[in-house]
């Protein structure tokens, strides 16, 4: 019996010594994580305000003579191509004016070619001879004003783009000048939007600008901005305008309301942001294992994060520091406290590892 109860201790004492081998192995495995400081950023902060779009051209189509209209080659809403022949006034007058020009040139320069010749062998004077110059230089230019006139009586479009309205009809007299058609141009769009002081300020070079259709609910476009006007209006807002090609937002027509999306830095102010990696859920709670640089430790830090960020980053908004040093790889097998060893980073020159 004394036997057998000697058996049971030197089990008991093996048990009990392997146990304690298993505890000091394991206390030796370090876990190796990877760390990366805080990244810390200007503040970003994004306005949005209402915006209207509108045409990039908007052009009043006049004769530069005028007469009765003879003939309108457009309807309302019709596409032209620069080029396209819009309307004509009845040429008569014009015809007549340019036949008389004609006649007259045709007469002067006979006449001028005779003295040239005569003048070459010295048989008219100088003064005849700057006379003769003169009467085809004014005959030239009034025969050029009157095939001009006369070309005039066809309105052509200066530009392609869509016919927005017609003022006149054919038979009515159209005086110079007076518009009789509206052409806009839709190849490109501009946005312009009302954008209070407090905004203002805080635009600079870095400030990016986006718009955003209400109807069609597609995703923000970059734009351009053109300018905007230096006095505020009555309501103390800044009118802005943004250059937006029609390629970048499909299916949009002038006139509709847009959103404008202005994206500004705040130098003043700092975002701080750490890669999505090195958040996660505890008690339903974001949390990111913060690296005492001291000690080699690990501690949770509690976090309200913010927007997802472009790069791959999610801002906190808080609970870090700019200073602080995050966990980014193998965050879920942690605990707080842990003594861990940073994976140091492979040199660019040492690729493989074989340095």
């Amino acid at each position: 019996m004394k036997h057998v109860n000697w058996i049971i201790v030197v089990v008991i004492i093996v048990i009990f010594s392997g146990c304690n081998q298993l505890e000091e192995h394991s206390e030796k495995v370090i876990p190796k994580v990877k760390t990366q400081k805080v990244s810390v950023t200007s503040k970003k902060i994004q306005h949005e305000f209402p915006g209207l779009l509108k045409e990039s051209r908007n052009v009043n189509l006049a004769f530069r003579v005028a007469g009765p209209v003879q003939s309108i080659k457009i309807k309302e809403g019709d596409f032209v191509q620069k080029g396209q022949l819009i309307a004509t006034i009845d040429p008569r007058d014009y015809q007549v004016q340019y036949n008389v020009a004609k006649a007259e040139y045709d007469k002067v320069i006979t006449e001028t070619q005779r003295v040239k010749q005569l003048y070459q062998k010295q048989s008219v004077t100088d003064v005849d001879y700057q006379k003769a110059l003169a009467g085809e230089k004014m005959i030239s230019e009034k025969l050029n004003h009157a095939t001009n006139q006369l070309n005039d009586t066809k309105l052509i479009a200066p530009f392609s783009g869509y016919i927005q309205k017609i003022n006149f009809e054919v038979g009515e007299l159209i005086n110079t000048g007076m518009p009789l058609a509206t052409l806009i141009d839709i190849n490109s769009f501009v946005v312009e939007c009302d954008v209070p002081a407090s905004v203002l300020a805080q635009i600079n070079n870095e400030t990016q600008y986006q718009v955003q259709s209400n109807l069609l609910n597609q995703a923000p476009v970059k734009v351009t901005l053109i300018n905007y006007l230096k006095k505020a209006n009555s309501s103390q807002l800044y009118r802005f305008q943004f250059e937006l090609s029609k390629n970048e937002l499909t299916r949009v027509q002038a006139g509709i309301t847009v959103t404008v999306l202005i994206n500004c830095q705040c130098k003043n102010e700092q975002q701080l942001s750490v890669p999505v990696e090195a958040v996660f859920n505890r008690n339903s709670k974001p949390q990111v294992w913060v690296y005492n640089t001291e000690t080699s430790t690990i501690q949770a830090h509690e976090v309200k994060t913010g927007a997802l960020l472009q790069n791959g980053y999610i801002e906190i908004q808080k609970g870090l520091k700019p200073e602080d040093t995050v966990v980014v790889a193998g965050v879920n097998n942690l605990n707080h406290n842990d003594t861990v060893k940073v994976i140091q980073p492979i040199s660019e020159t040492n690729q493989g590892g074989l340095l």
